[in-house]
């Protein structure tokens, strides 16, 4: 993710900025964000197959979350 941020903070914004209309300074930036987002977190084809034996992992993972009795103040 740091480098998912410093790619954004490394771009100009120009476009968003300097524009006096609201919906295209939002389309430039919506554009510019998702081009980074699908860069460093694209997008994978996911079939049933690949969720078989990850539910219990996952519940596993949490299950000493989820019976804590003590609270933490």
């Amino acid at each position: 993710m740091a480098s998912f941020s410093n790619e954004l903070s490394q771009q100009t914004w120009e476009n968003v900025l300097k524009t006096d209309d609201v919906n295209q300074a939002y389309d430039s930036f919506l554009h510019i964000f998702m081009d980074i987002f699908n860069k460093h977190c694209p997008m994978e084809k996911v079939t049933p197959k690949s969720f078989e034996g990850k539910q219990n992992l996952v519940h596993q993972r949490f299950k000493p979350c989820l019976y804590e009795e003590k609270w933490v103040i």
